[in-house]
Formats: structure tokens, sequence, C-alpha cells
């Protein structure tokens, strides 16, 4: 889901399986305002709902736009395949699986491979 789209959701779009596990957190007041805004011209939608939203959307674009190439990862001396892109997206699949069967009591078999990259090569 991108921003483009965000008012055909909060007007028809589905709604998502919610985590069990609570966040907290502060925002600056301007944000607090376009939020409270936004809840007040999408009534249908709560207050979750519109900051997940936004959230995903958010996720959507820095994931496109992550660095994909080999190299070091966050000051680590380790070369990654792949870059901070294959790390961030391997490892929010392994965290979800992690999720998953902590709450729910499954945990689906997923294992991300970044791209150009085999089974048998080491990272």
């Amino acid at each position: 889901m991108d921003t483009d789209h965000l008012h055909d959701h909060w007007t028809t779009g589905p709604r998502f399986r919610w985590s069990r596990q609570p966040y907290s957190f502060r925002l600056p007041t301007f944000v607090g305002a376009q939020i409270d805004a936004l809840c007040e011209i999408y009534p249908q939608r709560n207050k979750t709902e519109i900051v997940t939203d936004l959230l995903i959307a958010a996720l959507a674009d820095l994931n496109e736009n992550l660095p994909a190439e080999d190299g070091p990862v966050a000051g680590s001396r380790k070369n990654i395949k792949g870059g901070v892109k294959a790390v961030f997206e391997r490892r929010t699949e392994e965290i979800r699986a992690e999720l998953d069967k902590r709450y729910y009591g499954y945990a689906p078999y997923v294992k991300v491979l970044p791209a150009n990259q085999d089974e048998d090569e080491d990272d």
C-alpha cells in the first residue's frame, strides 16, 4: 500500500489482523494534529487503523528505497549480500514468524533470500 491509495483504503479497504503486543510512543504535536484531523475526516476508521496504515505506507516506501548493494551494514565489517534492504526484509520475516508462533501458535515457514543468492551461499 502506498500513500496514493490510503483514501480508497480508508473508505472501502480491508482491515488487518492486529498484533497482541501494544506499541506506545509520543508524537510531535503537528503529527498528532494531522492524525486527529484524519480521524475526523474518516470516522469509520479509528486512530490505531489510521496510524497503522500510515506506517505500512511509509515502511513500504522505505523498503523500496533502502540500499540493495552488497556491502557492510550499520558499521559491521561483514559483507552483506543484498545490502540493508536484504537484511531488513529477512529480519522482518523472521520476527514476524516469531510473533506468529508466540501469539497464534504457529509459524509459517518462510525463508527470504536476497535477489540472486542461492541457499548454499554464505552471507
